[in-house]
């Protein structure tokens, strides 16, 4: 996954020491990945109507543009959050039907956000249901960028 977001990593199979953007120019991110969209994953919700996903980080040199626009309340995985100093900056979500986490039945959080319209823009569309696959990772048509934490109620005490 490291390599699909332009990452460079002490570990890319870990997925750790990584960091997005231009070191020497002082304009990067240090990224965490925590790839898994089970019961030991990381999750959130749109908080706000019409939130952009963006395809790359903005960073110099990047051309980053808007991948897909979610709706409030959409079920969100959280796969990689990118740090400024200690504050998250931008975390990489790809929006998922809560019923394909089998740790979302009956909670009422996963009531609460769902499956909601999504306008894919520049993301590629395969035809194929979003759903979350054996191996816990996304499959199918799942928007999924990077967004701004204050877009998201990020679900801190997990599931």
């Amino acid at each position: 996954m490291a390599k699909s977001l332009h990452l460079r990593c002490e570990n890319a199979a870990k997925g750790s020491g990584c960091v997005a953007g231009d070191m020497d120019a002082g304009d990067f991110y240090d990224v965490d990945m925590s790839p898994r969209c089970d019961a030991e994953g990381n999750f959130a919700g749109v908080a706000e109507p019409d939130a952009a996903l963006l395809d790359a980080l903005p960073v110099t040199g990047s051309k980053a543009q808007v991948a897909a626009r979610l709706s409030d309340g959409q079920f969100l995985c959280i796969l990689a959050t990118a740090h400024a100093g200690q504050h998250a900056a931008y975390y990489y979500v790809v929006a998922i039907p809560p019923a394909s986490v089998s740790a979302c039945r009956e909670k009422p959080i996963c009531k609460q956000y769902g499956e909601r319209p999504v306008d894919f823009v520049a993301q590629p569309k395969q035809g194929i249901h979003c759903t979350v696959g054996g191996n816990t990772r996304p499959e199918g048509d799942c928007a999924q960028g990077w967004i701004e934490p204050q877009k998201l109620d990020v679900f801190a005490n997990g599931l």
